[in-house]
């Protein structure tokens, strides 16, 4: 278990796998089981292993795949060594073997999925408790008449018209209720004068990270920074690390721009 926290220590430092397996003494393939295994805790994400790679690393490679074409290890390392550019064989593998997952996109979307997930929850929760049967009314109209229209018309029926918000909604809710649903929210989020402000600011970038991730089609480009903003924003909302195991469940239970940066 020590090593385990140790490996997954290291990583979050900014040690590459590699790294941690020359600094601990192990094999490459034994730092990645302990790394699985704490992927499976909650300590860290898939997305961290592929991120503790330097960007400069990462644009290099990224820039050698395109010019050469293919992903394959000995084009990119043609590639890398034309550009002058040294890369540790062990690395270069477990990056392009990483990169071929999209291990960063599959956690995105989940954090999306919680955040979501969670200020729907949240919303709900605390006009339900101050409002009674009369908290739907106090919604504003225009998010209502919305709702009620895609519940009317969608063929999967929903448990509430409220189930009909989008993420703009939502956005919509705690701007016009911030008195009444800021309590509800964790301190780092309420602190400051101007938290309504901020806050709104979030979910406004949250929703255009969410618009790139929801419709690739559109050709939006993520930077790292989105990744590492939408991840901080998750885990002060929730107050614990985010897992892929959550479930709907337990998270209701817990009490654009072209070029998203």
């Amino acid at each position: 278990m020590a090593k385990r926290r140790e490996a997954a220590t290291l990583l979050l430092r900014g040690f590459t796998p590699v790294q941690i397996a020359r600094e601990m003494c192990v094999s490459l393939s034994t730092v990645m089981l302990y790394l699985q295994q704490q992927i499976g805790e909650g300590t860290i994400q898939r997305s961290d292993i592929i991120l503790s790679f330097p960007s400069k690393f990462r644009r290099a490679i990224e820039t050698a795949v395109r010019d050469a074409g293919s992903d394959k290890r000995t084009r990119v390392q043609y590639r890398l060594r034309k550009a002058g550019v040294a890369a540790d064989p062990q690395e270069l593998y477990l990056y392009l073997k990483l990169r071929r997952q999209k291990v960063e996109y599959g956690d995105l979307y989940e954090q999306l999925r919680l955040i979501e997930g969670h200020l729907h929850s949240v919303a709900r929760n605390a006009l339900q408790r101050r409002h009674g049967d009369r908290w739907w009314r106090c919604l504003p109209t225009k998010v209502r008449q919305e709702c009620s229209m895609v519940y009317e018309e969608d063929e999967i029926e929903a448990e509430h018209r409220f189930c009909c918000t989008t993420f703009i909604h939502l956005k919509v809710i705690y701007e016009k209720l911030w008195p009444e649903l800021s309590p509800e929210l964790p301190d780092a989020f309420t602190r400051s004068s101007d938290s309504k402000k901020r806050f709104a600011e979030e979910l406004h970038f949250i929703n255009g990270v969410r618009n790139a991730v929801m419709h690739p089609v559109k050709g939006l480009r993520i930077e790292e920074g989105s990744f590492r903003r939408v991840h901080q924003f998750a885990q002060t909302l929730v107050g614990k690390t985010l897992r892929s195991s959550d479930t709907w469940g337990s998270i209701l239970s817990m009490p654009v721009r072209s070029t998203v940066q």
